[in-house]
């Protein structure tokens, strides 16, 4: 059974179809299983453009995904609390029922592609050490990149059109694939030495709003230099510090508004805004619309 469609077959050669330009790719998408359809085998492949910040969160999916930031940033939570920065040529994996949350920076222009594979695959990949990758979210070298997105979009497009007795080249097509990135993958996380305390930083920066909160100070506490601590934090989760807290902030607030009888006013003064004016203009300026028009679309 096919779900989704990788586009009409006479665009493209037989053998090797040609990626379109990454700027002309918004969604495309394919999953396929593979003989008995109640226990034949799952396999996905997919391009997706996306401008919504919380794009997972605590989420939990029942087969393994391999995804590849081909343009934009974001940043990756594994572990409730373990934040990585999601840039062009990041690998990241969504491990089968294994909670975890991803972001993507709206205005960054993100664009994904990805391989997935269903629950009895990756098991039996797994027991072959297959699949291990050293962290939950590795880069590949630039050079590689392209070429990593063509093999995505000549799967995908295999697995569209292939009748069902070669659906097992499929299967071993999707295999190397999977490998060949491990092998070129790399752990790149300029913050790794760091990562505890910019996981404090970020629980920090998370809460208490109505509290001003120092960097500086912070950065004292912790005997670390102010501009590395930038540094380091901007390559740990994607934004500075004063960004991150930003966007905690109207987080809590389109909760609050969704769920808490405050008027707009009180839950500005809760986040710490001087007032409802500046509270309304960020927050119009990251979701596109007003407090109250927000508060009465639930």
């Amino acid at each position: 059974m096919i779900f989704g469609n990788w586009g009409d077959s006479r665009f493209f050669p037989v053998e090797y179809p040609e990626l379109p330009p990454l700027q002309n790719i918004d969604r495309i998408q394919v999953l396929r299983t593979g003989g008995n359809q109640v226990t034949g085998e799952v396999l996905g492949a997919g391009f997706l453009r996306k401008n919504i910040y919380r794009d997972r969160v605590d989420w939990r999916y029942p087969n393994f995904v391999l995804v590849i930031v081909l343009q934009g940033s974001g940043k990756y939570v594994a572990n409730g609390n373990s934040v990585y920065a999601l840039h062009r040529g990041s690998a990241f994996i969504r491990l089968p029922n294994i909670e975890h949350s991803n972001f993507v920076d709206p205005q960054s222009g993100y664009l994904e592609c990805y391989l997935e594979i269903g629950p009895q695959l990756y098991q039996a990949l797994s027991s072959l050490k297959l699949l291990e990758l050293t962290t939950p979210v590795n880069t590949l070298p630039e050079q590689y990149i392209e070429s990593a997105a063509q093999k995505v979009w000549q799967l995908g497009w295999k697995l569209t059109h292939s009748p069902e007795e070669n659906f097992s080249n499929c299967v071993t097509d999707m295999i190397k694939l999977l490998d060949e990135i491990k092998e070129k993958s790399f752990s790149e996380n300029p913050g790794c030495k760091y990562q505890d305390l910019i996981d404090k930083a970020c629980r920090e920066l998370g809460k208490d709003f109505a509290k001003d909160f120092s960097v500086q100070k912070f950065c004292r506490k912790h005997a670390i230099g102010y501009e590395n601590f930038r540094k380091l934090f901007k390559a740990g989760t994607g934004m500075s510090p004063w960004t991150y807290r930003i966007i905690c902030k109207l987080e809590s607030a389109a909760v609050m508004l969704r769920g808490e009888n405050l008027t707009i006013k009180e839950i500005a003064g809760q986040l710490g805004y001087n007032n409802a004016y500046e509270f309304s203009a960020q927050f119009k300026k990251k979701f596109g619309i007003s407090p109250g028009k927000y508060r009465n679309q639930r």
